[in-house]
Parts: C-alpha cells; sequence; structure tokens
C-alpha cells in the first residue's frame, strides 16, 4: 500500500513537470500545399510550419490545433517522425465547437526565442457545421446563415481561424490575440475557389499558402476528371 501511494505521488509531480503550456510557442511561417476536392467535399494539406518559442522556458512539447473535422496523418522534425497524441479540445475558434489537437514530443528542447521546423499532414472534410452557435441557443437556420464555411461543387469557401481552423493554430489567451492581429493584418487568410464555367465541379484544386515576412500568398491551379 505504501507504494502505491509513493507511485500515485511520483505520477503527480511527473504531469505537473510535463504542464502544457499552449501559449509557449507563435507560429512565425506557414509553407503548405493545400489539395481540395470539392466532390468530396474534402481538404488536404502537406507542408512545413515554423514555431518560435516565446516563453520565459526551454520547451519539448508542442501544441497543433485543427478544426476537429481535420485529423492528423503525420509530424515530423527533420525528416524523422516525432511522437504525438492527437485529442479533442473544446474551442469555439471552429465552427464545430472543436479541435483536433496534437500534442508534439519534440526530439529536444527549444530555448527561449529559438524556433523549430516541422513537417506535417493532415486531412478531412469542410461541411457546412453551425453546431458552435447552436451551442449558445441561437435557432438553427440563422447559425447556417451565419456559418456558410464549406467545401462543396457548388460553393467553396472557408475563413480562417474563428472561422474553420483549416490550418494549425495553438490556442489561449496570447495566441487568441496574435490571431485577431495577423487577421487584422490580412496575413491568415480563408480560401475561395472562384473556377470558370470551363472548370468540372470535379477538378481538384491545388495550391500552395505561404505567410511569414509579408503576405500570404498562393497559386491556384486545377486538375480535372473527364
Amino acid at each position: 500500500m505504501r507504494f502505491f501511494w509513493a507511485l500515485c505521488v511520483l505520477c503527480g509531480l511527473g504531469s505537473s513537470a510535463v504542464a502544457i503550456d499552449r501559449e509557449a510557442f507563435t507560429f512565425t511561417k506557414y509553407d503548405l500545399e493545400i489539395r481540395l476536392e470539392p466532390e468530396q467535399q474534402r481538404l488536404g494539406a502537406r507542408g512545413k510550419i515554423t514555431l518560435r518559442n516565446d516563453s520565459a522556458l526551454p520547451q519539448k512539447i508542442a501544441v497543433l490545433q485543427i478544426s476537429s473535422s481535420l485529423a492528423w496523418r503525420s509530424i515530423k522534425v527533420e525528416g524523422k517522425g516525432v511522437q504525438f497524441v492527437s485529442q479533442p479540445y473544446a474551442s469555439d475558434i471552429d465552427h464545430t465547437s472543436a479541435l483536433s489537437e496534437a500534442i508534439v514530443t519534440l526530439p529536444a528542447e527549444i530555448k527561449p526565442k529559438e524556433s523549430v521546423e516541422l513537417e506535417i499532414g493532415y486531412e478531412g472534410t469542410i461541411v457546412q457545421d453551425g453546431t458552435r452557435l447552436t451551442q449558445i441557443g441561437i435557432p438553427e437556420d440563422i447559425a447556417k446563415h451565419s456559418s456558410w464555411d464549406q467545401i462543396s461543387p457548388t460553393f467553396t469557401a472557408v475563413r480562417g481561424a474563428g472561422y474553420v481552423a483549416w490550418y494549425p493554430i495553438a490556442t489561449g489567451i496570447r495566441s487568441a490575440q496574435r490571431l485577431r492581429q495577423y487577421g487584422a493584418r490580412g496575413m491568415l487568410r480563408g480560401i475561395r475557389l472562384r473556377p470558370s464555367r470551363r472548370i468540372s465541379r470535379k477538378a481538384t484544386a491545388c495550391f500552395r499558402w505561404r505567410t511569414g515576412g509579408g503576405r500570404a500568398k498562393r497559386r491556384v491551379s486545377f486538375e480535372q476528371e473527364f
């Protein structure tokens, strides 16, 4: 019995020592290849992000969050896979009222003001969802008029964090302030596709989305099925 209680104390100390600081890192750069499949309402992303440790302590745990309708597929550092645990995280940053959170164990501690580059991959569907609003009592028909973000064969428009977290973020008091600041600068923009009538509804849209040191840049191309 004494051994059991001693083990419980040690576990408690260990868990507090590795408490997650979701506000430790700032996202300073995104370089993502985005693939949209309107017919399947799917979004797939592969690419790199850069995180800077803005806390006062070295960090070995990084938190990445995307919409709960998306799923993490891979996370690497310097070409090698790293351990991560994926879990749901309640948040009104996304229209589903939840996020898919990856708790990443980095290969080495990142000292204050140092940065780490992660190679990431995630995918899933983005359909119209008013859950965030209906949960606070807004009628469903009104919620749909406000939460119109979706990927579909006839209409594709997805706003950024605050509506749909289609790119990685890490929520918290400071990070929410940074998201509002980025939005004001027009850096983290949404997706809106306007293919011509010559583009098939089954076409797949592919583009590269980059931020860091200036405006967000993207190039869009379409791959058609005949």
